[in-house]
C-alpha cells in the first residue's frame, strides 16, 4: 500500500493523518534504533577488549605473585606474602569490575539518549498532528 492509498483510507475513516510525516518519523525511529544498536555493540566490543587486557595483566601478576611466594622465608613470611597477594588481587578485581561496568554504563546511557530523543520527537509530532486534527474537527462541528 502506497502513501496515497493510506491517506485515502484514513480520509474515509474521518481521521486526518499526514502520511508523509508519519512515514518520515518511522524512518527516523528505525535509524535511531540502528544507531543505538551500533553504540551498544561498540560498547560490548570495548568491554570485551578491556576484559581481555585485564585478564592478561592478572595472569602476569599471578605469575609474579607465585614467584614471590616461592621466595618467602618461613611460615610467617609465606603467610604475610600470601595475605598481601590475596588483598592486592581482590582490590584489582574490584577495580577492574568497576571499570568494565563504567564502560558498559556509558554505552547504555548513550543508546538510551538516542532512543529517548527520538521518542520525544515522535510524541511531539503526534501531539502537533492531534492538535491539528482536533482544530479541524472543531471547525467542522461548528458548521
Amino acid at each position: 500500500m502506497n502513501t496515497a492509498e493510506l491517506t485515502k483510507f484514513f480520509d474515509l475513516t474521518g481521521i486526518t493523518v499526514n502520511m508523509e510525516k508519519a512515514l518520515e518519523a518511522n524512518k527516523r525511529s528505525v535509524e535511531a534504533i540502528k544507531k543505538a544498536n551500533t553504540v551498544i555493540a561498540e560498547g560490548a566490543s570495548t568491554v570485551a577488549a578491556r576484559q581481555l587486557e585485564l585478564t592478561q595483566s592478572a595472569m602476569e601478576e599471578s605469575i609474579e605473585a607465585a614467584r614471590g611466594l616461592a621466595t618467602a622465608k618461613g611460615f610467617d613470611g609465606l603467610t604475610a606474602k600470601n595475605a598481601d597477594v590475596i588483598r592486592t588481587s581482590f582490590e584489582k578485581g574490584v577495580q577492574s569490575a568497576l571499570e568494565l561496568m563504567a564502560i558498559a554504563n556509558k554505552a547504555q546511557a548513550e543508546a538510551a539518549e538516542i532512543i529517548s530523543k527520538q521518542l520525544v520527537e515522535n510524541v511531539t509530532l503526534l501531539t502537533e498532528e492531534a492538535k491539528k486534527a482536533a482544530a479541524k474537527g472543531a471547525a467542522v462541528a461548528k458548521k
